[in-house]
C-alpha cells in the first residue's frame, strides 16, 4: 500500500508540479511446489538429485519493505491525455 499527501507547486489546468511524503509497504511472497532438484554436498558438486513430489511444499521465500518517502510528481494533459510521473 501507499499512502501519501502532495501539495501543488503549480496548479494550471494542463500542468501540475508538486511535492509529495508519504509511506510505503510491500509485499512479496512466493511457494514453489513439487519439481526436482540437484543440491551439491560437502563431499561432491551436484552429486545430490532428487526430487519433490507434488504438492509437496519444496521452497519459500518472503520480502517485505516498509518506508516513508518524500518526492516530486507531475502530470501534463493534452486535450483526452494526461502524462504523470513520481520521483520518490
Amino acid at each position: 500500500f501507499d499512502l501519501n499527501i502532495k501539495g501543488w507547486l503549480l496548479n494550471e489546468p494542463n500542468y501540475r508540479l508538486g511535492l509529495m511524503a508519504g509511506y510505503q509497504e510491500s509485499r512479496y511472497s512466493f511457494t514453489a511446489r513439487g519439481g526436482s532438484y540437484i543440491y551439491s554436498s560437502e563431499e561432491g558438486f551436484r552429486d545430490d538429485i532428487g526430487s519433490f513430489p507434488n504438492g509437496e511444499r519444496a521452497i519459500g521465500y518472503k520480502q517485505r519493505f516498509k518506508m516513508p518517502y518524500i518526492g516530486l510528481t507531475g502530470s501534463y494533459r493534452y486535450e483526452d491525455f494526461e502524462l504523470g510521473g513520481t520521483f520518490k
